[in-house]
């Protein structure tokens, strides 16, 4: 397909786009407006930049109009690009990265996506020394990763690689890198944040999602991931087993999930694996939710919302004392480097 075809399909799909959601101006720029600092990677749609947009003259204002720029060079995957942007453009959340411009470039089109500089939370939880976290401030991470996570569930969007590693932090701005929307992929699965039933079902969907939110809340408390004395060839032969009991329960429970959250919470649960021992009661219970081989009993991301609310997550809670000021306020954030492809559907076929 020749370039002007490419950018006439892109330009189409962008203004129905607009059509859909409240315009915003300047909204589409040339890649004259934007300075570049450095590469950031590279992957299936092209390559990644660091970019800086024009007219900023102070060094702190510069410093916050960094940019990252996804620069299509491939038009072979035009198609997953621009669904990318599409579902970008409705993920409007304090929660989640914006999609600030789209760059209308007859060659190259461009995706401009906010940046994040400070590292991962996995990082930051090394250099810190800072495991176990303290109970408040735990709370006050994962509520704002169910924040995020519930949004995308709203949009129709699966995460599939909810990890520590992958939150990139400014403002202990949590990222998604593994953003699927009902698309068949062979990208490397998450082995250790995978849920048992996905060896079977091959889906990835909501309850696959929260069972990763659960590894996650394990790596807030403990430096090793769960089950860490294992290589992966033997953590892979007790998932095969996991698997298979996790279809024993679906079948034999299915009859017996109740309508609300809390009457699920109380069904008898058989969790993955065990929570480390530091970890504070309410939030032990709380994974255990998340990790049950039964997906059916897992909690929903809006029912993860209220249960930290009801242990004690406040919307004006103080700022904790454990992070710098400048990293107070937790956002789950979209990567400059997921492939989506908006089906209106909540599950995504591996």
């Amino acid at each position: 397909m020749g370039s002007q075809q490419l950018v006439a399909d892109f330009r189409r799909l962008v203004v129905d786009v607009e059509e859909l959601c409240n315009p915003q101006r300047n909204f589409y720029i040339n890649y004259s407006r934007l300075k570049f600092v450095r590469n950031l990677g590279a992957g299936a749609f092209g390559e990644v930049m660091l970019m800086e947009l024009e007219g900023i003259s102070s060094e702190d204002q510069r410093k916050q109009r960094l940019v990252a720029v996804k620069r299509l060079l491939d038009s072979e995957v035009k198609d997953e690009f621009v669904q990318e942007m599409t579902t970008m453009r409705k993920l409007k959340h304090a929660n989640l990265v914006q999609l600030l411009h789209v760059v209308d470039d007859d060659a190259h089109p461009g995706l401009v996506i906010e940046y994040l500089d400070g590292g991962s939370l996995a990082d930051w939880l090394d250099d810190h020394h800072a495991r176990p976290l303290d109970t408040d401030l735990s709370i006050h991470v994962l509520h704002s990763i169910a924040n995020g996570m519930a949004e995308l569930v709203r949009c129709g969007v699966v995460h599939r690689d909810l990890a520590a590693r992958n939150g990139d932090l400014r403002q202990l701005q949590l990222t998604t890198r593994g953003l699927q929307i009902g698309i068949q992929t062979s990208r490397p699965l998450p082995l250790r944040w995978l849920a048992p039933e996905m060896l079977k079902d091959k889906m990835a969907n909501e309850a696959t999602d929260v069972y990763a939110y659960g590894v996650l809340m394990h790596e807030l408390f403990e430096d090793d991931l769960p089950l860490a004395h294992l290589d992966d060839a033997a953590f892979m032969g007790l998932l095969v087993e996991l698997s298979r009991k996790s279809s024993g329960l679906i079948r034999q429970r299915r009859s017996s999930l109740g309508s609300s959250g809390d009457h699920v919470e109380m069904q008898a649960r058989a969790p993955a694996f065990e929570p480390p021992a530091h970890c504070p009661p309410a939030l032990a219970s709380v994974m255990r939710w998340c990790i049950d081989l039964n997906p059916m009993h897992r909690p929903t991301f809006a029912q993860l919302q209220d249960k930290w609310v009801a242990v004690g997550v406040s919307q004006a809670a103080a700022t904790p004392t454990a992070l710098p000021a400048s990293q107070a306020t937790p956002r789950l954030i979209l990567s400059p480097s997921p492939t989506l492809e908006d089906t209106n559907q909540s599950e995504s076929r591996l």
